[in-house]
Parts: C-alpha cells; sequence; structure tokens
C-alpha cells in the first residue's frame, strides 16, 4: 500500500473546425456574420491536459484554459500560438481570441517535493536478473515512472478512511497498519484517492467507489473489505489496465510484483519475495490469522 500510480495514455487535441458564411437579410442587403475561428489543443502534450472554455470563437472573445496534471507534476506554463506563429499573451490562464486560428498548450514539470513521496524514474528491463521471478530470460518488462511513499502507511493513515475488520492492533497512530487484508488495501487506495481529487484506480463491476460495492463493511463513515473470501470482490479490476498498462487512473494502488523488485532494495526485495504472496494469493488470502490458509485452498 505504498505507491502512487501515474496514467501511461496522453490525451491527444482534436482540431475542431466551424466554418462560416455571409448571409443576407430579407431587405437583400448583405450583413456578414462575425468571422469565427478554431481552438485547436495541440498533441502531444505530456504529463498533463488542457482545455479550453469553448472550441471556437470570434475576435474579442475571451477564452478560459484549464490545466490537469498527472499525479507528482503541476502546470509551469500555457502557450498560445496564433497562425502566424506570434504567440497570444496568457495571463491568469485566460486569452483573448486574435483574429484567427490559435493552438493551445501547456508546460507541466514535475514536483520537486510530493509530501510524502519520492519519485522513482522507471526503465525497461531486459533479460533475465539473478534470484528474480520476474526479470528472466527471453522476457521485456517496462516499469513506469512512479511516486512512491517514502515509509509504510501508518495507522492513523489507515483509520482516516478504514476501519479494522478486527480488533485495532496496537502500537499507535504513527506505527505501520496491520491486520488488513487485500480487500482493506484497495478500499483504502480508492478512498483517499477520492477525498485527494485523483481519480480510483480499482473497480468492481464497473463501480469505483467502495462506499457502493457490495458487501462493503462501514462503520462511523468509514469502511472495511470483506474478512471472508469473496467471488465478486475477486472481480477487482484496475482503470484502464492492459498488457502494456497496469492503470491509466493516477490514483493510489499497490504495487505489481515488478515494480516491487524494482523500487525495493535488494535486501527489501528479498525479503519481500519471501513473504508477500502473488496478486492472485493476495486477491484470495486475508492475511488475518487463520484465513492465511484461504490463500492455499483457492489459488488455481
Amino acid at each position: 500500500m505504498k505507491f502512487l500510480g501515474k496514467p501511461a495514455a496522453l490525451l491527444l487535441g482534436l482540431a475542431f473546425i466551424l466554418t462560416f458564411a455571409s448571409c443576407e437579410n430579407a431587405a437583400g442587403g448583405g450583413t456578414d456574420t462575425p468571422a469565427t475561428y478554431t481552438i485547436t489543443v495541440a498533441s502531444g502534450i505530456e504529463h498533463g491536459t488542457v482545455t479550453a472554455s469553448a472550441t471556437s470563437a470570434t475576435a474579442g472573445t475571451e477564452i478560459t484554459l484549464t490545466a490537469m496534471a498527472e499525479t507528482g507534476y503541476e502546470r509551469d506554463s500555457y502557450t498560445v500560438t496564433a497562425e502566424d506563429e506570434s504567440t497570444v499573451s496568457v495571463a491568469g490562464g485566460k486569452f483573448t481570441m486574435p483574429a484567427g486560428n490559435v493552438t493551445v498548450s501547456a508546460k507541466f514539470v514535475a514536483l520537486s517535493v510530493y509530501k510524502g513521496f519520492v519519485r522513482v524514474t522507471g526503465a525497461t528491463v531486459s533479460g533475465a536478473v539473478a534470484d528474480s521471478k520476474v526479470f528472466i530470460e527471453g522476457r521485456t518488462v517496462t516499469i513506469g515512472d512512479l511516486w512512491v511513499c517514502d515509509h509504510e502507511v501508518t495507522q492513523g493513515e489507515y483509520q482516516t478512511y478504514c476501519n479494522f475488520g478486527m480488533a485495532p492492533p496496537n502500537y499507535g497512530q504513527k506505527y505501520p497498519a496491520y491486520c488488513v487484508n487485500w480487500y482493506d488495501a484497495i478500499v483504502y487506495c480508492n478512498l483517499r484517492s477520492m477525498e485527494e481529487g485523483l481519480e480510483p484506480v480499482y473497480k468492481i463491476e464497473d463501480e469505483t467507489d467502495p462506499s457502493n460495492w457490495k458487501d462493503i463493511a462501514s462503520r462511523y463513515e468509514r469502511y472495511c473489505g470483506p474478512s471472508e473470501y469473496n467471488e465478486t470482490w475477486n472481480g477487482v479490476t484496475m482503470v484502464g489496465n492492459s498488457e502494456s498498462t497496469v492503470t491509466t487512473a493516477n490514483g493510489f494502488r499497490l504495487p505489481t510484483e515488478a515494480e516491487w523488485e524494482y523500487v525495493a532494495p535488494e535486501e527489501t526485495a528479498e525479503f519481500l519475495k519471501r513473504n508477500t504472496p502473488t496478486l492472485e494469493a493476495t486477491r484470495l488470502a486475508t492475511w488475518r490469522g487463520t484465513k492465511k490458509t484461504a490463500a492455499k485452498r483457492h489459488t488455481r
């Protein structure tokens, strides 16, 4: 429960074209319709998206730009370029439409500090890595850039959104959270994502709000997942998941096995390989006392 994902897809700008023509009044006199010009969002914008308050406008119209940065990034600047390649002035995210088509863009830069997280640059790993079951001969694995929590999720952080399904653990609010299962973990991730304005990663039956998930347990407006094997919850998927993309959502999530091995120091990675179940096992086990045997009973 330490990782923060980033979307792998970029939104490409589309050109919207609106034609205009002259019209005549009833008396036969000529009255020109004000010229309308298009506003195009540039393609290939990295680490965020930008939208304009209109896709076309007449000269002199005030246009408002809105930028949405990926997690771990912030907007640095806007750029509006006219057809003659001159730059249109932008102030406070707004510009005045010139007499001509324009293209809008934005530059996004990485946050120097994302509180509680450290930035890890991804890489493509080809071939075998000693003692790894992920990085093996004949396989190429690409790890995207990640924001990684610099500490284990604490009991205090966990209880902001979730209840413990059994008696709360000891040691205090700043001690790592335990007595939670994999179901609880995805509830925590999605609830925290929603609270912080991020897109939740996990969905069950096309629903990303855990409060609407079947068999969710709630108390005092905090939640936890089932304590027993649950077929519905085992059908959880990640938004935008594909063979090449872990998720297109920018919310909190658990790491993949490959991300664990890539990010963790050698000693930590070895510990995790010995003590962390596979993804399939974590879907089936509850990590609570004798419930650990559920993984052995149900792992296919």
